[in-house]
Order: C-alpha cells, then structure tokens, then sequence
C-alpha cells in the first residue's frame, strides 16, 4: 500500500479530531484534545517527510501536557519555542516551506494560556491556515481539506459564543 495514502488516512483521523476541537469553548478541554490530534498528525508528517511538522506536532503535546498541569510563565514559553526551532534545525526543516509549522507552533505557544477565548480561536484559524499551505506541500490532501474545515468551525463557534453572552 502507498506511503502516501496511508499517511493521509491516519491524518483523516487526527484531521477528524482537529474539526471536533472547533466545536469545544473551553480552552482547557481544547488542549487535551490536541494532544490526541498531535500524535496522529505528528505520525502522518514523519511518515511523509515532513520533518518540521512532525517535530511541531511533538513540541505541541509536551506544551500542551505542561499546560494542563501549571501555567505557562514566560520563561517556559521561551523554553518550548527554543526546544523547538533547535530540534527542527538539527533534524532538517524541508527548506522555507519548513518554518511555516514553526511559526504556527510558535504563535501557539505564546497565546496558550489566554483565558479569552476569542482570542484562542483567532489564534486556532491563523495557525491553521499556515498548516493549511505546509499540508499542501507534503501532499497530505486530508489534512489540507480539514484544515479549512477547521478554521470555519472555529469562527463558527466563536460567532455563535459572541451572540450568545
């Protein structure tokens, strides 16, 4: 069986999770959903050599772990950001296209703890928008297609949660 469409079937998992994610308000529950998407994406990017996605996807789940238990203080943030863009540079970025998980990955990481949920889902539908063109590029087609899925469930519920207050 193609490398190719088995990646892009476990992506369609971790893509499945990833729209659901859209539809949860509170940001604590975003996070340890996340975690179950990471891994899935994670393993979908290393199978299509997608080095800086795949090592994105792992940095996400050890934030996104720490989150869960105490705040991210700035320090830390910092912390997470270097780990990351030092084991994408060691371990091969894909050229530019490459910095694009980074970036996301960073904005991420820096609005984490927001406890304004507009703000979290802004953050969601713009990082996800850079893994919108990184997907494309690695052909990971599943993921590509629930990406924009996933920035119109987020300004979904973010519409719908303004209306609602």
């Amino acid at each position: 069986m193609n490398i190719t469409f088995i990646a892009n079937m476990i992506s369609l998992l971790g893509a499945i999770v990833m729209v659901g994610i859209g539809l949860i308000k509170e940001n604590k529950h975003v996070l340890e959903v996340q975690c179950l998407q990471f891994t899935l994406m994670g393993i979908a990017n290393f199978m299509l050599k997608a080095t800086s996605g795949g090592i994105s996807n792992i940095v996400g789940i050890l934030r996104n772990l720490y989150s869960l238990k105490k705040p991210m203080e700035t320090p830390v943030k910092i912390g997470f950001i270097v780990l990351q863009v030092a084991i994408s540079l060691l371990a091969g970025m894909n050229g530019l296209i490459g910095w694009l998980p980074i970036i996301a990955t960073v904005i991420f990481t820096i609005f984490v703890d927001t406890k304004n949920p507009y703000v979290m889902k802004s953050v969601i539908v713009f990082t996800v928008g850079l893994w919108f063109i990184y997907d494309m590029h690695f052909h990971n087609y599943t993921a590509s297609l629930f990406d924009i899925m996933t920035i119109v469930s987020n300004t979904f519920t973010a519409i719908k949660m303004y209306f609602s207050r």
